[in-house]
Formats: structure tokens, sequence, C-alpha cells
């Protein structure tokens, strides 16, 4: 007999208290679970609350898997069984079926939490942004103390008038000369909007550098002669009072040379030296 799992289904409403923020903004949550009645429900909401992106990438929420792993078929716990006689054969049916400092800070993953609503059905929770521009899906999985079970989804969308974008890779060595590329977007900035980008780092500029550029145009700077370390550049982007800064990392190696690696090998007359597969350039030997 298939369960029919709608009969045991939970509403999971979001509201954030806001219908936009801006990076660092602290978020208030309300989770509201209801029964198909509409009754209130006393449940544990598990919140998360990832980057929409990344979500995408995975095919887009939890749909009704949720409910579909809670409620999956068990076996019957029959072991075997015997038949004196052959059973009748009928004939075929259809089968059955069931159902400031500048921005730095940027994680995928924003919130992961236990709440537990009231009598109300209701509750809450808080939770700070980080520095991303991207809009957070939050998912709810819920589970009454009757097994009831359910999933809501919803939207926290994070965004400025003006922001700026750095395209600078992570990692380089100490004799590469890098070019870095400055492009500012945003609601508020229209068309050929002008823009003044500066640059800069403590450990890696003595002075800043400052260019002007023009809106959604990307503008490419050249870094000085790079040092070993690790460094953080530091970008600004201004447009009449619009600002907005971004910081980012880099680490400068000196080699991507990770290990040496030393093999001996005793030789008698008329033995040929043993060559690795892996060796696919010139070997010293000593």
């Amino acid at each position: 007999v298939p369960m029919d799992t709608e009969m045991r289904r939970l509403e999971v409403a979001l509201q954030p208290d806001r219908a936009r923020y801006s990076p660092g903004d602290e978020v208030s949550l309300d989770v509201s679970v209801t029964g198909t009645d509409g009754a209130p429900v006393p449940a544990s909401v598990l919140l998360a609350a990832v980057d929409a992106a990344v979500v995408g990438l995975q095919g887009g929420g939890v749909g009704d898997a949720f409910r579909s792993s809670l409620y999956a078929s068990v076996g019957a716990g029959v072991v075997c069984t015997y038949a004196s006689h052959q059973v009748p054969l009928g004939t075929p049916g259809a089968e059955g079926g069931g159902g400031g400092d500048g921005r730095g800070d940027f994680r995928d993953v924003v919130l992961f939490q236990e709440i537990r609503t009231g009598a109300d059905g209701r509750g809450s929770v808080r939770f700070t942004l980080p520095d991303n521009l991207t809009s957070w899906a939050v998912t709810a999985l819920a589970l009454g103390d009757d097994l009831r079970a359910g999933t809501g989804l919803g939207e926290v969308p994070v965004g400025i008038p003006l922001f700026v974008d750095l395209t600078m890779n992570r990692e380089y060595l100490v004799d590469d000369r890098v070019t870095i590329r400055l492009r500012a977007f945003g609601e508020g900035l229209d068309a050929d909007a002008p823009v003044a980008f500066e640059v800069s780092s403590e450990s890696l500029l003595s002075d800043p550098i400052r260019i002007e550029g023009v809106a959604f145009e990307g503008v490419d700077v050249p870094l000085p002669a790079l040092v070993e370390g690790r460094h953080e550049i530091r970008v600004t982007a201004t447009s009449g009072e619009m600002f907005d800064a971004l910081v980012r990392p880099m680490t400068v190696l000196p080699s991507r040379l990770v290990a040496a690696e030393t093999q001996t090998t005793e030789l008698a007359a008329g033995d040929s030296l043993p060559v690795p597969d892996s060796v696919d350039r010139p070997a010293e030997l000593v």
C-alpha cells in the first residue's frame, strides 16, 4: 500500500525583514511552519543560507528530496516465502504508484543552524552577511514531533549601487610581470559615467596607483616588480558620491618547485641506468 505523503506535508514560509541588503548587514529571518490545514505546528527547522550561484550549479533547491528520503520504503522483514501450489496468473494491469576597510570576507555558506518553532509555529534567526554581492538562497527543512515534514525556500538579495571588480590571480611567481584589470559595475552607474580607481598595498606598493576610467569598461593596471611573500591588494572605485573598496590576497612564490627527489642506484659493469617513466626532461647524473 503506497503512502500518501501529502497527508504529512508541512508548509514552511521564510520572510526576511527587508527586501534588499548591503554587504555586512544583519538579517532577521522569520520562519513559519503550518500543516496542510493551516494550523501552526511546533517543529525543528534546519536553516541554511548558500550563495544562489552555488545552489544553481547543484540543480537548485532541495525540492521534495527531504520528504522522499524520510518516507522511503523499507523492507517487510520477510526472509523467504514458500508456495505449495502454483499461484494462478492474472491478467496484466497498470502498476500502482506513490508520490569601510574594503570588502574581503567572501564565503559560499553564511548560515547553517537549527531552530525550534513555538506552539504558534513561528521562530526566527539572525545572521550577518559577508561581503559577497549575490543573492543568498535560504533553504529550510522542517520536522514536526509527529514526523510530519516539509521544506521551504527563501531569498536574501544583496547589492550596492556601485561595486568594483578585480581580475587577478591569487598566486604569482616573483619573476612574473603582472597586470590587473579593474571594472566598476552597479545599478547606480550610468553608461560612460566617470570612475576613479585607486590601487594600494602596504607591502607591495610604495605609493597608491590612481587611474581614471568609465563605468562597465575594463582598466588595465600594471604592477611593479613583485616581492616574495603574502600581500593584500586594496582597490577602491569612486563615482560621484558612490564608493566601494575591495581587498584581495596575493601570494608571491620564488618557485613552483614543491620538493626535490633523489634516487640512488648501485650499478655493476654492463648495467643500464633505470629511468622512471615519469621523467620527461633532462636528468642530472652525479
